[in-house]
């Protein structure tokens, strides 16, 4: 099953709440454990993970690590991510994928509600023309009724 963006989010955004100890996963044990569910490789992971950090959702923090192999001694960094509680937040108000329904709605509420005031706009036109004529022909009605008055006949 492939699943949209949105999905593979929220699928490493539950794959971070659920983790209880340790709370904090390195991009490798995030590919290995989720390879298979949302069939990313490590570059659009890291992709997801730093959308998740951006939005404030996942936090890093930076581990030096020193190995010795057959008396090489090795010096690299690793990443570490952490689910903030933003993110937990999120995580327990389904994800990114109830995010885009509820904007989604709000969208069409607003497009519903600029349709009924272009109506009301319009029929506010139509109206002020109405009373406008109206008001001429009153006018008008008027002028004769007193031109009568002071010139009889």
């Amino acid at each position: 099953m492939n699943l949209s963006p949105i999905q593979k989010i929220d699928e490493v955004l539950s794959y971070l709440n659920k983790q209880k100890y340790p709370p904090v996963k390195t991009i490798g044990e995030i590919t290995n454990d989720l390879s298979d569910t949302i069939k990313s490789d490590q570059s659009e992971l890291l992709l997801i993970l730093e959308k998740l950090k951006k939005d404030g959702n996942v936090n890093t923090e930076e581990r030096n690590i020193h190995v010795i192999n057959d008396s090489v001694d090795t010096f690299y960094k690793e990443t570490l991510y952490i689910i903030t509680y933003e993110g937990k937040l999120l995580c327990d108000q389904n994800g990114y994928s109830q995010k885009v329904i509820n904007q989604n709605a709000e969208n069409i509420r607003v497009a519903a509600l600029e349709k009924s005031q272009k109506m009301y706009a319009n029929r506010m036109i139509y109206l002020t023309i109405a009373i406008a004529f109206s008001t001429v022909v009153a006018a008008v009605y008027y002028s004769i009724e007193i031109w009568k008055y002071y010139h009889p006949h």
